[in-house]
């Protein structure tokens, strides 16, 4: 933040807030350099093992600045040239997406410092078919999507981050009809291992962000759809509550969030006064 709004002396903040009431509690001051976008899920991450916050810097340079969550400080500033926004691996590492279709890899020391960086073979075609940097945890595996409808698994369980095999969304006929991943954040994630995906069809260079009409559903281990829940408002954003119930959260265009219920698929509610311009939802639970 500015001290004029726009202008003036900048800075950057993670505030603390108590998860039971919402009410603030701290304040860390971090370097003013923080990636200043509009709100993305993977501009800052938690490590697996819970004991550092990473941001995602970028003020002409890129690099992560990590904070000890035990002491509330800032420990670490790591270069990251060519790699941009942060996904925890399972052991306390992270890993990120690199300008060259490659994938990065930052294994942390106990202090918060660059242990070890390596990088996979090149596996995002950034000019045919680039996967979107919206992804969803699904036990050890990131789930990304690509701008035609492919699904891109990313292992994270073992030492290094394993690139699995890739597989459509939408069958043969559907990609004629040019059905694609759409919204600002399209996917979401179970604990059962079910993948949300927002759609929209007659997909064009730049429908990725055009709100979605339905949301598929598919076993994301097996690669397979299990269910299609049409939207009744076109959605932005989506969610899902990891409770007994996993009821699929969507914020629509209208500024309200639906609540669906997914084995029926219908529309339960609908909560409103939400705020201004809500841009996404964040799901209590073990997957995003």
């Amino acid at each position: 933040m500015h001290s004029r709004g726009n202008r003036g002396t900048r800075e950057d903040l993670v505030a603390v807030y108590d998860f039971a009431n919402l009410k603030l509690v701290k304040d860390i001051v971090i370097p003013t350099k923080r990636a200043n976008s509009v709100v993305l899920k993977s501009s800052t991450a938690i490590t697996a093992d819970g004991r550092f916050l990473i941001v995602y810097n970028m003020d002409g340079s890129m690099s992560l600045t990590v904070i000890d969550l035990d002491t509330e400080a800032v420990v670490g500033d790591i270069p990251t040239p060519g790699c941009a926004l942060v996904y925890p691996d399972s052991r306390g590492g992270v890993f990120q997406l690199c300008g060259d279709g490659k994938l990065a890899h930052l294994q942390l020391d106990a202090q918060g410092g660059l242990k070890k960086r390596t990088t996979s073979a090149i596996f995002n075609d950034i000019d045919a078919d680039p996967i979107s940097e919206k992804a969803s945890l699904i036990g050890q595996t990131w789930y990304f999507t690509t701008y035609l409808g492919e699904v891109q698994p990313i292992d994270v369980g073992g030492k290094t981050p394993a690139i699995k095999r890739r597989w459509w969304l939408a069958d043969e006929a559907e990609r004629k009809g040019n059905w694609r991943p759409a919204g600002w954040h399209g996917t979401a994630g179970h604990a059962d291992g079910s993948l949300f995906v927002a759609m929209t069809p007659n997909g064009y260079n730049g429908s990725h962000k055009d709100p979605a009409l339905e949301v598929w559903v598919y076993d994301a281990d097996k690669g397979q759809r299990t269910k299609k829940i049409k939207l009744e408002t076109p959605g932005l954003s989506i969610g899902v509550a990891n409770g007994e119930q996993a009821d699929l959260l969507v914020v629509n265009v209208a500024g309200g969030l639906d609540v669906y219920d997914t084995n029926s698929g219908q529309l339960s509610r609908t909560l409103y006064d939400l705020g201004s311009a809500p841009m996404q939802v964040h799901a209590v639970g073990t997957a995003q």
